[in-house]
């Protein structure tokens, strides 16, 4: 990886959050288990999905700024990090690829509105501002989530670690707005685009069935800017495509 990332950092963030749920079945095998911990992270290291990443932001953003966010998120663990605990894309490396899909998501039914109701959706967006809200809107997620692991049993009755994940919330700013708040430290947003990442997980937004406060911001962005449910649908369809059981 390139950037600034710091490795060893990371490493001790994972001997200090990684730890059986369940007692371990012989207390030395805590090192052990640190160690696998650290090279499940180190092995799937992600260069394709960051170069993706890069070629779908630079081949239209020019907004000032977004070198200055790209090089912010080359500190973090963005490119490492899962896109949720166990439901969906909770491998390293998750979260890049929710973002891309998303932004895969989001330009088809953007595209294919266009196409098939031109006389009723009168509305189309720059790929700049599909390109930001799609694979910015989870940023949120970064340095979010901290390596664990749970204790099970295979076929053969031996224990083995399942490498998890758990939530370690450094930045505790909410979900959309922490996105909003990562990208606009660094790169302006129309008021349209700042909309579309906050309220990205519409339903799913603590507060939003009822009416105030957060409802009626909620239906008043989604009835003036129409990227608000674009963006919440792509996000689902993306979700639903990559849904993992639960064990």
């Amino acid at each position: 990886m390139t950037g600034k990332f710091d490795w060893a950092e990371y490493k001790q963030s994972v001997e200090r959050y990684y730890y059986p749920i369940a007692e371990a079945p012989k207390e030395e095998d805590r090192s052990r288990v640190v160690g696998e911990a650290t090279e499940w992270l180190l092995s799937r290291e992600p260069n394709e999905l960051r170069e993706e990443f890069l070629v779908r932001i630079y081949g239209s953003l020019n907004r000032p700024g977004c070198d200055a966010l790209m090089a912010w998120l080359d500190t973090t663990d963005f490119w490492i990090a899962p896109a949720s605990t166990r439901f969906h894309e909770s491998e390293p490396g998750g979260l890049v690829r929710h973002s891309l899909r998303v932004h895969e998501e989001l330009v088809a039914l953007h595209d294919d509105l266009i196409m098939r109701y031109p006389e009723t959706y009168d509305r189309s967006y720059s790929p700049q501002t599909l390109d930001i809200v799609a694979l910015f809107h989870d940023l949120c997620k970064v340095r979010y989530y901290a390596p664990t692991g749970r204790w099970r049993k295979d076929d053969h009755g031996q224990w083995y670690i399942k490498q998890e994940w758990t939530v370690h919330d450094e930045v505790p700013l909410g979900h959309g707005e922490k996105s909003l708040f990562y990208v606009m430290s660094k790169m302006g947003l129309t008021a349209e685009e700042a909309g579309a990442i906050r309220w990205h997980i519409g339903a799913y937004e603590p507060g939003v069935v009822h009416g105030y406060p957060t409802g009626y911001s909620h239906g008043a962005a989604k009835e003036k800017w129409p990227l608000v449910g674009l963006l919440q649908m792509a996000d689902q369809i993306a979700q639903q495509r990559e849904s993992t059981p639960k064990e």
